[in-house]
């Protein structure tokens, strides 16, 4: 696979590309005829026939999604459809775009595998599809927009909706694993430090980070649409997730938050277990919600306090995302 260096270098050679696809885009918005035929593409009807051969490629699109977010042997897959969507896709498109076409799908009903369908309607049907009637809820639009409002679809939104997250190979994926030397956490032959990495939920300072099934921990930024938590393993389970803030090798302060996996105790109690020779030396703080109705903002107690009073807080709560 690619290195994650030559992948920047590709993504900025994409954006110059696209920039000039899109610069297009806006050109045939009043063409009535191209809108027509995008249209058709999206929105074609389905005799009987076709009908059965969806509910069957449905179904079977249904049963793996589920399957994805089981948990097996203590290991945690991705915790929402719409990741195994991202998981499932050969390109790895952002499930924005993927779960929101999904409930276009569902309406239209085409005799194809749902995948084989989103990638028949190339780029343009797509944006057809965006235009129209592409929606993640009931009340609100991808975009955030009400069903009974008019708003235009930028080319800059629809950019970001068909970027590709990034899935590490082998090979790809030594770059950020992370060992325990020296009493230090160190990734590079180099001390950790997150200074200069950030994450979308808490910001610059932190990364992400997952523990593999083998204990072997992964870090870096988090990008969104490009890089998530999904990215190391290639959205297969993990012992624990979350995010974490590294000073010079010193493990500072250790989360539990990912949206992709939605750790539960026992999986950061995974991670800080495999941390433990590191706790108290680096006088790490363990991000956590005290068990009581109505705190819901998370507070920074001892690691090692943490473990040896677990029962007593949350790792997870539904705000934290």
């Amino acid at each position: 696979m690619t290195s994650p260096a030559t992948l920047a270098d590709h993504e900025i050679g994409n954006r110059s590309h696209s920039d000039h696809q899109y610069s297009k885009y806006t050109e045939v918005e009043d063409d009535c005829a191209f809108d027509n035929h995008m249209d058709s593409l999206v929105h074609g009807g389905a005799s009987q026939h076709k009908r059965q051969l969806w509910e069957k490629y449905y179904e079977q699109l249904k049963q793996q999604m589920e399957s994805d977010v089981r948990q097996s042997g203590g290991l945690r897959s991705l915790a929402h459809k719409r990741y195994s969507l991202e998981k499932q896709d050969s390109q790895h498109r952002t499930f924005w775009l993927l779960f929101g076409s999904l409930g276009v799908y569902r309406n239209v009903k085409p005799p194809q595998p749902f995948f084989e369908w989103l990638n028949s309607l190339g780029e343009f049907g797509v944006i057809s599809m965006l235009r129209s009637s592409f929606s993640m809820e009931k009340e609100k639009n991808i975009f955030g927009h009400r069903a009974d409002e008019d708003r235009h679809v930028l080319p800059s939104q629809v950019k970001k909706l068909l970027q590709h997250v990034a899935y590490l190979d082998a090979q790809a994926r030594v770059r950020y694993r992370v060992v325990m030397q020296n009493g230090l956490l160190q990734k590079d032959g180099k001390p950790l430090d997150t200074t200069i990495m950030k994450t979308h939920f808490t910001g610059p300072g932190w990364a992400i980070y997952v523990l593999s099934p083998s204990g072997v921990f992964y870090t870096g930024s988090h990008v969104v649409g490009q890089f998530h938590h999904s990215s190391f393993l290639e959205g297969r389970p993990v012992k624990g997730a979350g995010e974490w803030k590294v000073n010079n090798g010193k493990l500072i302060e250790i989360t539990a938050k990912s949206g992709h996996y939605k750790p539960k105790k026992e999986h950061f109690i995974n991670c800080l277990k495999s941390l433990r020779p590191f706790l108290a030396q680096h006088g790490t703080k363990a991000v956590v919600f005290p068990k009581r109705t109505g705190v819901k903002e998370p507070i920074r107690i001892d690691a090692e306090k943490f473990l040896s009073e677990s029962d007593k807080y949350e790792v997870w709560l539904d705000k934290y995302q």
